[in-house]
């Protein structure tokens, strides 16, 4: 009986002994295979369905090669999550989307780099106590088409973005007929002195051109027509624009195109300038236009006391400040596709937008408040000490404010009837002032019928004689000699053929002897917000800015420009980018800690679990 008892128990530490091993080797080999759970609410680490549809109506195929060398360690977690994500593509696009990881230890490799435009990078590795350099690779390069390679460098920089970056030049590429996006934007001067500076929407432009290369245009203006192939324009921070320059935006929208329109009365210039005291905000231009419309930008700034936005004073204090308030998603109209899924925005002392609402259901438009402040919002008239950050709101009257708006339907001119700006009569050069009807070039409007006229002065007249009479004979009794003739060729007038049936020309000269066909009526789509500053580099660049608002300004309007050109899933693709993706940073020592756990936490309770029942029997 001892005996069996003895091998039942040998039995039983063996096949506990053999379990634990089994655990702990399988363990080992899951923990190191690349295997992805993503947890988060929006699935931001799986591939979207938006990516997925883009990818899936792939015709031509695109090649993605990604250097990748001498690479520190604490980025092995992005070189797994690129290799997932292309994967993920790969199989999504059907094969279309094809993945090389080129070989760097060769000369070829960096060679093919070189030829690529591929950069290296320059890292910061620690060897004992010292920190050192060191070059290594961590790029990609989207090859399709004929167009010109795109090289993405530096990608744990890029991580959040990766996607959309990737699939947005795939999708511009595949497509048949690329969007042409314009800018129109004002360069102000320096509110701290220097002249006139180049201009403070760079990091928007170069997002502009990384999404529609050729396609973006962020040199335009309004001194001469839109260009007929600009499908979207965007206007930011007009200053003093005449009527013809206004007119021209206007025409613009009638015949199709899209607008984006950022006022901006109060910026740097006007708030924290040199004649900030006495400042008063901007002009653009547009403000009778839009009256015509019913919308009216206001003169003044919007406070938001209840969502903030500030900046650190110091490491230890965060100042806020009221008149950067924080658009949250709770104040957003999410069911629209340009702010869906757009993450809380700062804005700049933006100005408050009022809305006609009878003059829009008169006219038969659509106005959708897109975004507006917390009821805590509070409308101020004047930029006079704007500086300071210390304002109380008691006293103030708090509400909603809308800040953002857009506009759909009809529209009609405000030229409707008028002349075209730039194009009024006149006044006649040769007039005398005070003689109505041009003075001695013409009769007086104003004279009788019955009153006498005086015949104007005959051209075949004898030199000299504007009454007929010949020269040297003032009575005009004496016949005028005759003059030589002298045949003068004779120049022919350019004859335009009378128009045939079925000649379809006759349009075409008509505009070309009148101009451009004037348009007066026609569907429009505006986007109108309060603010510029939301995407001037001198605050989105800033540290004390880029803590609270990061590169969602420049994303909501590269996702408004988007949207209008017809790019819904990018839109969606972009909402993803500049959602944060943050997870807190573990040290070493946790890592190496969760690691064991891991390994040997799980055999560990399967060991007690099978000794709690091996002495639970034992006892029964």
């Amino acid at each position: 009986m001892q005996g069996r008892n003895f091998r039942v128990r040998s039995l039983s530490w063996l096949s506990g002994f053999l379990l634990l091993a089994v655990l702990v080797m399988l363990n080992a080999v899951l923990a190191r295979a690349a295997t992805r759970i993503d947890l988060t609410e929006e699935g931001l680490y799986t591939l979207s369905d938006g990516s997925r549809k883009i990818l899936g109506e792939l015709e031509d195929p695109a090649t993605i090669k990604v250097f990748w060398a001498d690479v520190p360690v604490r980025f092995d977690h992005t070189k797994r999550y690129v290799a997932a994500l292309l994967e993920e593509m790969g199989e999504a696009s059907n094969g279309l989307v094809q993945t090389s990881w080129i070989d760097m230890s060769e000369d070829s490799g960096q060679e093919e780099a070189a030829e690529l435009g591929v950069q290296p990078y320059i890292f910061q590795a620690a060897h004992g106590k010292e920190v050192r350099q060191a070059k290594g690779y961590m790029s990609l390069v989207i090859e399709m088409g004929e167009e010109k390679p795109r090289a993405l460098d530096v990608l744990f920089q890029l991580q959040d973005q990766l996607e959309y970056l990737v699939v947005a030049t795939i999708f511009q590429r595949s497509r048949l007929t690329q969007p042409v996006i314009g800018m129109v934007s004002n360069k102000p001067h320096n509110p701290f002195g220097g002249g006139r500076q180049p201009g403070q929407f760079t990091e928007f432009e170069a997002m502009l051109a990384q999404t529609f290369g050729t396609s973006a245009r962020t040199y335009l203006d309004l001194d001469s027509p839109v260009p007929e192939d600009v499908d979207v324009l965007i206007v930011a921070r007009p200053r003093n624009l005449t009527p013809e320059q206004v007119y021209r935006f206007e025409q613009f929208l009638l015949r199709g195109g899209r607008g984006i329109l950022l006022e901006d009365p109060a910026d740097l210039e006007n708030v924290l300038g040199r004649a900030a005291q006495q400042a008063e905000p901007h002009v653009s231009g547009f403000e009778d236009w839009l009256t015509h419309l019913g919308v009216t930008v206001e003169r003044g700034v919007v406070a938001d006391f209840n969502h903030p936005s500030g900046f650190p004073r110091s490491r230890a204090e965060f100042v806020r400040y009221s008149y950067w308030p924080q658009v949250q998603r709770a104040n957003m109209a999410e069911d629209n596709p340009v702010m869906r899924n757009t993450p809380p925005m700062t804005l700049y002392w933006p100005a408050a937008l009022s809305v006609d609402q009878a003059k829009q259901e008169q006219q038969g438009r659509t106005v959708t408040l897109l975004a507006t402040s917390s009821e805590g919002g509070y409308r101020r008239g004047d930029l006079t000490g704007l500086a300071r950050a210390d304002e109380s709101k008691d006293g103030k009257l708090l509400e909603a404010v809308p800040l953002i708006v857009l506009l759909e339907g009809p529209m009609t001119s405000l030229w409707l009837g008028k002349p075209v700006p730039g194009t009024e009569p006149a006044a006649d050069e040769g007039a005398v002032p005070g003689l109505p009807g041009g003075g001695p070039l013409g009769p007086p409007d104003d004279l009788p019928e019955d009153a006498p006229k005086k015949d104007a002065p005959k051209k075949d007249a004898a030199a000299g004689s504007p009454d007929g009479a010949a020269a040297g004979s003032p009575d005009g009794d004496a016949p005028a000699p005759e003059a030589p003739k002298k045949d003068a060729p004779k120049k022919d007038a350019p004859k335009k053929d009378a128009p045939k049936e079925g000649d379809g020309d006759e349009d075409a000269d008509a505009e070309e002897a009148e101009g451009p066909v004037r348009l007066e009526k026609g569907d429009i789509r505006l986007l109108v917000v309060g603010d510029a500053d939301f995407i001037d580099d001198r605050l989105v660049r800033a540290y004390v800015t880029r803590v609270v608002n990061g590169n969602v300004g420049p994303g909501f309007v590269m996702g408004a420009a988007e949207w209008m050109s017809g790019s819904d899933e990018l839109l969606a693709l972009r909402a993803r980018a500049t959602n944060p993706r943050n997870l807190d940073e573990v040290d070493e020592d946790t890592q190496k800690m969760v690691k064991h756990v891991n390994l040997w936490a799980i055999p560990l309770l399967v060991i007690l679990a099978g000794l709690t029942m091996f002495f639970v029997r034992r006892s029964s």
